[in-house]
């Protein structure tokens, strides 16, 4: 219970900044990385094992998150910032919660992804795709503003819902949350 509470605490202002600018800042990663160092080493140097046995489950936390995601983003279907946000969470966790917070993170994910397609992919480019083209080509013909192109990619056009990407971070909390509390 305490350690989903320290998870929220921290990592509310990245879900904040992921879904508002779509980054992750490194700053607050670091942040919740030196802090949970230093509640793992705390917590565990109070215990029979020692402030060692802390860092270690720390650390192996830390790998295991960051392997978990790694490959997803080295295969560029996943932000360098959600690999690095999942490694955070793995040191809060420890290895085996962190293993587990991975795979529930990508079922959530999974279900979040056919959600965001639904409502920003299919729907946006059958309705809006043709106005959109009639719009850009009328706009450019009446104010002489180069091609329809050129002014859709400036103003975002209709169609810039439909290559968004989908914050992760949330799944993300969501799993780490979900397997401290099941």
């Amino acid at each position: 219970m305490p350690v989903a509470l320290f998870l929220l605490m921290l990592l509310l202002p990245v879900i904040r900044s992921d879904l508002k600018e779509r980054r992750i800042p490194n700053n607050v990663l670091l942040g919740s990385l030196i802090t949970s160092l230093a509640v793992a080493l705390i917590g565990w140097g109070s215990s029979d094992q020692g402030a060692a046995a802390g860092a270690a489950h720390w650390a192996g936390g830390l790998l295991t998150g960051l392997l978990c995601f790694l490959p997803l983003h080295l295969l560029r279907a996943m932000g360098a910032g959600d690999v690095k946000l999942m490694a955070t969470c793995g040191a809060c966790l420890g290895p085996v919660l962190a293993w587990q917070a991975a795979l529930g993170a990508l079922m959530v994910g999974g279900v979040m992804a056919v959600m965001w397609q639904v409502w920003f992919g299919l729907p946006f480019i059958v309705l809006w795709r043709p106005f959109g083209a009639i719009w850009s080509r009328v706009t450019s013909l009446v104010f002489a503003t180069g091609s329809p192109g050129q002014i859709e990619g400036r103003t975002g056009g209709p169609l810039r819902h439909t290559s968004a990407r989908l914050p992760f971070s949330l799944p993300i909390l969501l799993a780490s949350i979900g397997v401290v509390f099941f």
